[in-house]
């Protein structure tokens, strides 16, 4: 059954499929989705990978157009396979961007636009 888009929120999740994402989709099925008249699923591939040998910050290297679409087609995945398994019963959007995750989660916010954005956070909450 989906919503009117005008009776409810139009709500960003932005995920990478890590084990903060998924506690975070638990809360969007439970908390929010019952109130969202448009969900769109973001998954974000990172312009930039860190060295295996060197995970220091300061050894980024820029990924070359090959791991760029590999990165980028796994995001894509990431967005549908998310969308699929949140199952909302409203208007559902899956998308993928390439670049850094903050600045293109408020790009698509802005974008949808969004009243919410659900994300994982790691570390950041007493929430079990």
């Amino acid at each position: 059954m989906t919503q009117d888009p005008s009776s409810g929120l139009r709500v960003l999740f932005a995920t990478d499929g890590s084990g903060a994402a998924r506690h975070a989709t638990s809360v969007l099925r439970q908390l929010v989705l019952p109130v969202t008249a448009k969900l769109t699923v973001l998954s974000v591939a990172p312009q930039s990978f860190l060295s295996g040998a060197r995970p220091d910050p300061a050894f980024l290297l820029k990924a070359t157009p090959a791991a760029r679409r590999q990165a980028l087609a796994e995001s894509e995945e990431e967005a549908e396979a998310a969308a699929t398994e949140l199952d909302p019963g409203v208007e559902v959007e899956a998308i993928a961007r390439w670049g850094n995750p903050i600045e293109e989660i408020l790009r698509a916010a802005r974008r949808v636009p969004a009243d919410l954005i659900v994300l994982g956070a790691k570390g950041h909450s007493g929430l079990s």
